[in-house]
This record gives structure tokens, sequence and C-alpha cells, in this order.
């Protein structure tokens, strides 16, 4: 079974595709975030998954960061 993001709104762990497409955001980039320690990962095996806390954290941290640059 394999779910798209949006039918998996519930999960703990995402794979980097599904973070791409709910962060509209390259795979080299989701990479990088993860290296800098903004999106926390998982291993599972030779997997790798980032958890949706983190995704959504970062989201926010982003929107706060946005909101003092733009005076609001």
């Amino acid at each position: 079974m394999d779910a798209s993001p949006e039918t998996r709104t519930n999960a703990l762990l995402l794979t980097v595709p599904e973070v791409c497409t709910l962060l509209a955001l390259g795979r080299s980039t989701i990479y990088t975030l993860m290296a800098a320690g903004e999106l926390e990962i998982v291993h599972i095996g030779r997997s790798v998954r980032i958890t949706a806390e983190s995704t959504v954290a970062f989201v926010e941290r982003r929107k706060a960061r946005s909101a003092r640059i733009n005076g609001r």
C-alpha cells in the first residue's frame, strides 16, 4: 500500500519524497535540512524517515522568522 502524504496525515514518520511534496521543496534541500538538524530523522534499518512533528515545527519556525523579518 503506497499512500500519498494527503492520506497519511496521521503518520508519525514521513519519507523524504512525502516531505518534498508537503513542503514543495526538492530532495537535495530536504537532505540539507536533515543534515543541518532542521528536520528530525529516525533510522529504521537502512531507511530514513522524518518525523511529522519536526516537519510541522520547521514550518512554524519559518513562519515566525518571516513574520519577524516582515515586521508583523
